[in-house]
């Protein structure tokens, strides 16, 4: 005697696992393809119609399948990939669960033909609904073609919630895209209603790939990084700042070939890029983490698009250092003037796209020289004396946190001026460059702050003591962190009730701004746990309004000795391309440009 639970029949179990597996052509495209790269193809070609609709087919040069395997492989849970528990803790395979075909073939009409190298032979099944429906022997090249058509045709209510066939097949690109990024060495050719729209040579270069699928002109803009750690390797390339998206559409993460999304990637990525770009926006990136199989799980999500990390921290740690080494390294200055319909100049295979605007002095390009640039309209001439009373640093304010000897980058540059008392013109071999002194200072404030010991020597005493009247939970929140604002420089004294005396405040900052910058502190500490405060983030958060405030502004003129100072200091920061906050310092005009902006080329 039986009560109200069943078991369900195979049919309708394939369909509720195809909801897991299977959501609209895209998915379909993915798991064929990743059966197609575990069959060690070398060529793979996508064809579909309608978006992926009505026509997917995905044929490949691999091992192919033995008659027998060929029908056995629509079964549930067969697979050729795993055989124990064990199995599953080191996956070196995409596909390894025995779902994608059997959740394809339930929701969709399939035809199978595949042959075994060694065979003479192949064979071709039908199936339909997940029913098969017809097995044959036929001639067939080497590898496999599957063949999905009319995705969803007993399930109209996934069906009707599909998008545009256009959207969809869109997708599908991405899907096509995405994998041949993470398997240069393919060969990949994606049709879409017999027109061929993405095509790759599988030449095992990276670089290749990305020309391909991405563009000449992102694939130009692009850092290389390839580092070996302890448990991890990682490789690919990083976009330059002005790459810089909306969102994290542009962000590819392999693991182990696997394309996948990781939420403590992207953050590890973005925090090498900090006060490289402004807030909300995202740096783009193509990576490839390598990981033993033993220390990543990748069967944590239906689709397997999400991986958990065993050594998440020390992951983190790695990803972030290898970021900031790869920027460091690099002049990142945006070269304006450009046409917008640039020449597409080849990218040869192997070649770096990394393209260092200023090169070393034992490297010279050739350029306008100084003397040849025409007089420029709405600059102010600069007075060579210095009489003006405006703020710099000493010309020994970095020395006590330079490492090394850098070279100034900017040490061949000639100042003309400057345009509105904001931006200082200077002239090189390179070309013409165009400085915001503003974003220009903060950068060497913000530098010379964060290498400054925390503590009473950040602080400089008031003549006479500014009061703070101060909220209840502002109060609170001063009492908790007393001591962690004696290290930023303020000296506090609990004046009775909510009030507080000011008594010194952080170094450089100009008279009038004691109580604001104060209180911009309190507002950062609000909706954070007061008791158990980030001091790290807060410091780092401080000390760029500290830098922001303490810089000189816009519309400040500044004579030729106070400009050309700024510039050395610019030039002898770790990051002298941006300012804190992420925005552009300095931009450049190549003669290059000048000579296409005047149509002399």
């Amino acid at each position: 005697m039986t009560g109200r639970i069943k078991i369900l029949d195979p049919i309708t179990a394939n369909q509720i696992a195809a909801g897991e597996v299977v959501e609209r052509p895209g998915s379909v495209v993915k798991e064929l393809l990743e059966n197609a790269i575990d069959a060690g193809s070398s060529r793979i070609d996508v064809e579909i119609k309608d978006g992926g609709i009505s026509y997917i087919r995905v044929a490949d040069n691999g091992c192919g399948m033995l008659a027998g395997d060929a029908v056995l492989a629509f079964e549930r849970h067969a697979t050729s990939k795993i055989s124990t528990l064990e199995d599953l803790y080191g996956i070196r395979s995409l596909g390894f669960r025995g779902e994608a075909l059997p959740s394809i073939a339930s929701v969709a009409r399939v035809e199978l033909t595949t042959r075994a190298h060694d065979q003479l032979a192949g064979t071709r099944v039908l199936l339909e609904g997940g029913q098969v429906t017809g097995v044959e022997e036929t001639g067939a090249p080497p590898g496999t073609s599957m063949i999905v058509r009319d995705l969803f045709f007993n399930t109209p209510a996934r069906r009707k919630h599909l998008r545009s066939a256009g959207t969809e097949g869109g997708l599908v690109g991405e899907v096509v895209s995405r994998l041949a990024l993470a398997y240069p060495g393919i060969a990949f050719t994606f049709s879409q209603n017999r027109r061929v729209v993405l095509k790759t040579p599988g030449s095992g270069s990276l670089l290749d790939a990305v020309v391909s699928t991405q563009g000449v002109q992102l694939a130009k803009e692009l850092l290389t990084v390839k580092a070996l750690g302890e448990l991890f390797v990682v490789e690919g390339y990083l976009g330059k700042p002005e790459l810089a998206r909306a969102n994290r559409g542009h962000q590819v993460l392999f693991v182990n070939g696997r394309y996948v999304k990781s939420k403590l990637v992207n953050l590890a990525v973005e925090e090498g890029y900090h006060t490289y770009l402004p807030t909300g926006r995202f740096p783009l990136f193509i990576l490839n983490l390598q990981v033993n199989p033993h220390l990543v799980d990748v069967n944590v999500h239906p689709t397997k698009m999400e991986v958990r990390f065993s050594e998440e921290e020390e992951l983190q740690r790695f990803l972030v250092y290898q970021v900031k080494e790869v920027l460091a390294g690099q002049t990142l200055i945006p070269r304006l003037g450009v046409p917008k319909q640039a020449e597409q100049e080849k990218v040869v295979a192997g070649k770096s796209p990394q393209e260092r605007v200023i090169p070393r002095k034992s490297e010279p390009e050739q350029g306008l020289r100084v003397d040849d640039y025409p007089q420029v309209t709405n600059v102010q001439r600069v007075q060579e004396s210095s009489g003006e009373d405006v703020y710099l640093p000493q010309q020994d304010c970095l020395a006590d946190y330079l490492q090394g000897d850098p070279v100034n980058i900017f040490s061949d540059l000639q100042v003309m001026g400057q345009v509105d008392s904001t931006y200082i013109i200077a002239a090189g071999p390179q070309g013409l460059f165009i400085f915001d002194q503003h974003a220009a200072h903060e950068r060497i404030q913000y530098e010379k702050f964060l290498n400054s010991a925390p503590g009473p020597a950040m602080a400089q005493n008031l003549l006479m003591p500014v009061s703070a009247e101060l909220g209840t939970l502002e109060a609170e929140m001063v009492i908790a962190n007393i001591l962690f604002f004696r290290d930023l420089g303020y000296t506090l004294e609990h004046f009775g009730g909510n009030a507080f005396l000011i008594r010194s405040v952080p170094q450089g900052l100009p008279p009038g701004e004691e109580t604001q910058l104060f209180f911009d502190i309190l507002d950062n500490l609000r909706g954070r746990n007061r008791y158990q405060v980030d001091k790290l983030s807060i410091r780092e958060e401080f000390l760029i309004m500290h830098a922001c405030k303490s810089a000189i502004k816009a519309n400040q003129p500044l004579t030729r000795p106070a400009m050309e100072e700024l510039l050395r200091q610019l030039g002898e920061t770790a990051n002298p391309f941006t300012c804190p906050h992420g925005r552009p310092t300095v931009i450049q005009y190549t003669g290059n440009d000048l000579a296409k902006a005047f149509k002399r080329t």
